[in-house]
């Protein structure tokens, strides 16, 4: 196991051990969703080419209520057995709504295989919730947390579909169990430095469909500017920024009918990682080649 697989385990189990002691369980729904697969489907970690972390943080305003969300989520390949066919990550999100209090966390473990021009993903995410409503001490609730996750990924393709809070039901401290379905795709316009990027996020949670679909247009990589409609609240437009392993995005959820306006921000960093053995056996002196 390399020096960075290493810190990376331990910072996952501080920041576990941290949690047990904290305060909803409940997953936000993020305009940015195409960059924080991990928060929702546990195959997608140890998907990337090395480590991943991200943070994002979310205020929106719906009728008389005002919903604060925010999360930190990380994620790694590890190499098994020659190979690297074992992602590990962390997951943690607070939420904050009217007098509702709350925050989960999770350790996303997925299997990866070999599927025709790509790779699947078998994930599942253990952790634990705790929620609170703050006029009523006694509906204080910490309890054990468990999700799993189906991930396909290949050249200009990715699509998971995943469940969250299995064999919870919805109670004043429990978002209850979540289903999700997501898709996006990445095709380049012949002749410009153009990507463009469209993707859906699908979910169902106590009995409603929620979601979202969305368009981005990547300039070389570097600068991405998008859109997109959320179901039964608002459009959503969307900047992002990305320079050497560090990104950075912006959203805005225009007013509407049932949504007074909302922001959110992430940020995150990548860098590639060789998480191969290194080679063993003799090393031939360059005096004698």
């Amino acid at each position: 196991m390399t020096k960075w697989q290493k810190h990376i385990i331990g910072l996952a189990g501080m920041m576990l051990g941290c949690v047990w002691q904290l305060s909803a369980q409940s997953d936000a729904m993020l305009s940015q969703y195409f960059l924080t697969p991990i928060y929702y489907n546990a195959g997608a970690a140890g998907t990337s080419d090395g480590l991943n972390i991200i943070a994002t943080g979310q205020l929106q305003r719906h009728t008389d209520i005002m919903y604060r969300n925010a999360g930190i989520g990380a994620d790694i390949p590890v190499a098994v057995g020659g190979s690297d066919n074992l992602g590990i990550g962390i997951t943690t999100g607070y939420t904050c709504a009217g007098d509702y209090r709350g925050l989960s966390a999770s350790l996303p473990l997925s299997w990866r295989l070999k599927a025709g021009s790509g790779h699947i993903s078998i994930g599942i995410a253990p952790g634990v919730s705790d929620g609170r409503i703050t006029a009523d001490k006694k509906t204080h609730k910490t309890r054990g947390d468990f999700g799993a996750g189906l991930w396909y990924s290949s050249k200009g393709f990715r699509a998971g579909i995943s469940a969250t809070h299995i064999g919870q039901k919805r109670r004043d401290t429990c978002a209850g169990m979540a289903f999700y379905a997501f898709a996006a795709g990445n095709m380049a316009i012949k002749g410009t430095l153009l990507n463009m990027e469209p993707s859906i996020l699908i979910a169902r949670r106590t009995g409603d469909f929620i979601g979202q679909i969305s368009l981005r247009a990547i300039w070389k990589k570097f600068l991405w500017a998008g859109a997109g409609y959320r179901l039964h609240e608002s459009a959503v437009v969307m900047l992002g920024i990305s320079i050497k392993g560090l990104r950075a995005g912006y959203s805005y959820l225009l007013p509407s009918k049932h949504l007074h306006g909302g922001h959110e921000l992430m940020a995150g960093y990548s860098c590639g990682i060789n998480t191969q053995k290194s080679p063993t056996g003799r090393h031939k002196s360059v005096r004698l080649m």
